[in-house]
């Protein structure tokens, strides 16, 4: 029995934001409040979960290899993950902790949640972007940044989001128009228009 293919649902594009949305909501931040700003970008250059972001302290930085260290909240037992980031956002990161004076065990981020949460939606309507969309949705855009550079290596995808299987990982890939176009542009190469035939 073949399964029923249904189309993605228009709702469904709120479960994502582009690089270039998410961009927009960081720079937007970043004229009034620093620290969401900064949050921001951590969480959409790393993945990581908004619970896990908030558990960072300056101790989980390796700023000589350019490493984070992620307590992995999925687990029964404490875990962590390392994850590696461009040296752009380390710099500016350890620059932070340094201008605050952050104390080794302190958070970078000492709010709640709901904190957090309340906030990106005041960001979102300061970026004039939809309501609907939700810091998760940050995540989803580090797995479409990480599909769209290697080309859809779902391996890659799966260990750069941590996740346990590829089946998981792959919610966090989305067919964007630029994938899309990479796609058709490919076909045209492959497949290029034939001459018509004369009658």
């Amino acid at each position: 029995m073949v399964k029923k293919i249904t189309p993605m649902r228009k709702e469904e594009r709120y479960l994502y934001l582009l690089p270039e949305e998410w961009k927009v909501i960081v720079n937007t931040t970043l004229t009034f409040s620093i620290k969401y700003g900064l949050l921001w970008d951590l969480i959409g250059y790393s993945g990581l979960r908004i619970s896990e972001a908030l558990f960072i302290t300056p101790k989980d930085f390796d700023f000589k290899n350019n490493i984070i260290r992620v307590l992995t909240l999925k687990q029964r037992e404490k875990k962590f993950d390392y994850v590696k980031l461009p040296k752009g956002i380390m710099d500016i990161l350890k620059s932070y902790i340094s201008s605050n004076n952050i104390q080794p065990t302190h958070k970078l981020w000492d709010i709640s949640r709901q904190s957090a949460w309340k906030m990106f939606k005041k960001c979102l309507k300061l970026s004039n972007l939809d309501k609907r969309f939700t810091i998760h949705g940050l995540r989803h855009c580090q797995g479409i940044m990480v599909a769209e550079i290697t080309k859809g290596d779902v391996i890659k995808i799966t260990k750069r989001l941590r996740q346990k299987t590829v089946a998981m990982a792959l919610r966090y890939t989305h067919l964007t128009e630029k994938i899309n176009n990479e796609i058709v542009q490919g076909l045209e190469f492959m497949y290029p228009k034939k001459e018509r035939i004369k009658e």
